[in-house]
């Protein structure tokens, strides 16, 4: 669209710029005066060639190798323009004089040229312009308006001409378009809304006039090989368009498919599937809003007649069947149904058992496990694995030391199995040695002041006069330091020992002294061993 001072060379007689019919042919019209700020093109119709433009005015054009340049930014003054084409058979060339006088040229707004559909409307032109006078006419001749944007509807190919004037320019500016119209008919059928279930199809056929136009149908369909029909299986409501194109015509065709639809995704997960003996299954689809399927109904069935755990009319259902079960879902809504099904297989339970399960043992002892299982069983694994000879084998030894509850699991058929052993450890019997392990000779010390009264202690000492004892919390007098060991029996043997160092200390205090009465002395003690001076 050319908009404001725009201005194509032609002239009030119509065949001003017929082009000549001879190979090598420029003319370029009448010289031309203009207005300031007028804009227009030269050449608006050329032949092909190379061309060349120059001369005085050549700085106000848009291109100088361009077949038709835009002419502006011309001030007041006389300008030259000098055109050459050369074709591979000739050459040409013509002058132009154009005159640029005072005055502000029209502003205006004109539709470039195109094709139409038969029978459409068109505007020509654009917004008006402060001080602008239009005057519309066609060839063919028939048509006439002085607004700023007239629309016609041409029923044949037809030139709108346009004079435009202004109170500041004395000189009118000229310009056309071509607007060509098109015989172009199409038609649909169906081409009133379709009710259709989701799922099934439907047939679009189309017409168009002439014949043989290729047609371009909107995606989702499948498209015949003669592009004339097409099948639509829409899983949801749609809109489907045809269109048809010549030249700047286009024609487009719609139908629309209200599809009265179950959910979009009724598949029944996880669909055909193996579970575990004893395990739970849930059969289930996506939600989907309820609002919009309002009295939707479910049905399952099952063979054999195995229990379900949830009512046979929800839309998810879980099972927890024993043997292989057919599961089937009918669902409705209005005159939609769909079917769906899954096979469940049942995988029978496999045996692990670890013997013994249970067994108390003393600490640093330990105790042999021997597996029993059923053949198939693999992946073998020990828990928690301290203690546990070997993580992954069927016979462990295992030497815990807290009292620890092992699991051992395997896998049958991609079923779970496990079994536990407890190992108890069993505590020796209390030993409490004294909390003062330094003594002064002549002292008598306790060895032990926490026992079982049912357990067996003996007591020996590196101290030649200590011998032996089976007191459990014997006192003796050290006159030597020495080391003391216990052994205790509560059906666990526990060994321990404790050194009590005996120490001989004497005390040194200053001599006797005199002071007179007022004075003051210093009195020190001293003892043969590391401590405290009084």
């Amino acid at each position: 669209m050319k908009i404001l001072s725009t201005f194509s060379l032609i002239l009030l007689t119509v065949n001003a710029y017929t082009q000549s019919n001879v190979a090598c042919d420029l003319n370029l019209g009448p010289n031309v005066v203009v207005c300031n700020n007028a804009v227009f093109t030269l050449n608006p119709h050329p032949v092909p060639g190379d061309y060349q433009w120059s001369g005085s005015g050549s700085s106000g054009l848009s291109c100088t190798d361009c077949p038709s340049p835009e002419v502006s930014g011309l001030t007041s003054g006389v300008y030259t323009i000098i055109a050459t084409v050369t074709t591979p058979d000739c050459s040409a060339g013509d002058t132009l004089i154009i005159t640029v006088i005072n005055g502000e040229a029209p502003q205006y707004t004109i539709s470039p040229d195109r094709d139409i559909c038969l029978g459409d409307s068109v505007h020509l032109g654009g917004p008006p312009a402060a001080g602008t006078f239009h005057n519309w006419f066609s060839v063919p001749m028939g048509f006439s308006s002085f607004d700023s944007n007239p629309s016609d509807i041409p029923m044949t190919a037809t030139t709108y001409y346009l004079s435009v004037s202004s109170s500041t320019c004395p000189i009118p500016m000229l310009d056309s378009v071509k607007i060509t119209p098109i015989a172009l008919d199409l038609q649909l059928t169906p081409s009133d809304t379709v009710k259709i279930c989701r799922g099934r199809s439907r047939t679009l056929q189309a017409t168009v006039t002439p014949t043989g136009q290729a047609l371009a149908w909107s995606a989702g369909l499948q498209v015949a090989p003669n592009g004339t029909s097409a099948v639509a299986m829409p899983t949801e409501s749609t809109l489907y368009t045809v269109t048809a194109n010549i030249g700047g015509c286009t024609r487009t065709r719609q139908v629309y498919f209200a599809v009265d639809s179950l959910p979009a995704d009724l598949k029944i997960r996880p669909g055909d599937t193996t579970i575990c003996q004893g395990d739970t299954l849930r059969l289930w689809s996506p939600d989907f809003d309820s609002t919009h399927f309002s009295g939707i109904s479910f049905k399952w069935t099952r063979t054999p007649q195995t229990a379900l755990l949830t009512p046979d009319s929800l839309q998810n259902l879980l099972v927890q069947p024993n043997v292989l079960t057919i599961y089937r879902r009918v669902t409705r809504f209005g005159v939609c149904g769909d079917t769906a099904s899954v096979v469940v297989q049942v995988t029978p339970a496999a045996q692990l058992t670890a013997a013994p399960d249970s067994v108390s043992i003393c600490p640093g002892d330990s105790v042999k496990i021997k597996l029993t299982f059923t053949p198939g069983v693999t992946n073998l694994a020990w828990t928690p694995p301290t203690g546990v000879s070997c993580a992954a084998c069927d016979s462990v030894v295992l030497r815990p030391t807290t009292t620890t509850t092992y699991a051992v699991s395997g896998k049958f058929q991609n079923c779970p199995v496990r079994d536990t052993v407890v190992v108890n450890l069993r505590p020796l019997a209390p030993l409490h040695f004294p909390d003062k392990r330094i003594i002064c000779l002549g002292d008598t010390v306790r060895l032990n002041d926490m026992f079982d009264p049912a357990a067996k202690y003996t007591w020996t000492s590196t101290h030649p006069g200590f011998g032996t004892d089976t007191l459990p919390d014997p006192r003796f007098k050290p006159t030597q330091t020495a080391t003391y060991f216990v052994t205790t029996n509560n059906g666990c043997i526990g060994f321990d020992s404790v050194r009590i160092e005996v120490l001989t200390a004497a005390l040194t205090a200053s001599n006797d002294t005199t002071i007179c009465k007022n004075q003051s002395v210093v009195l020190t003690a001293t003892t043969s061993i590391p401590g405290t001076n009084f």
